[in-house]
């Protein structure tokens, strides 16, 4: 399977966090740093169960990535619109 890129997904994780502020169907690894390929796995379905099509191209490329990767995406900043106190949340 060939991986993907922190910089590529960003633009994947920030479009579905301005349809839904806290991480919508990726959540558990996007805020809560949960990321063995179990979990991305995981919200894929759940994505695909909800049939959010943002979500679904998201969680697909989190399931490319590595642990590793979906770490640093967990502690990458969040886009401007999203409030401070979030910010501080997810930290």
């Amino acid at each position: 399977m060939t991986k993907i890129t922190v910089p590529e997904v960003l633009p994947l994780m920030w479009a579905v966090y301005e349809r839904h502020a806290a991480g919508c169907c990726a959540h558990i690894v996007v805020d809560d740093d949960n990321i063995r390929d179990s979990d991305a796995e995981f919200c894929l379905e759940q994505a695909k169960e909800q049939g959010h099509k943002d979500c679904i191209v998201l969680c697909e490329a989190l399931v490319k990535m590595s642990p590793t990767q979906r770490h640093k995406l967990y502690r990458a900043d969040r886009p401007p619109y999203i409030p401070d106190i979030v910010k501080a949340m997810q930290r």
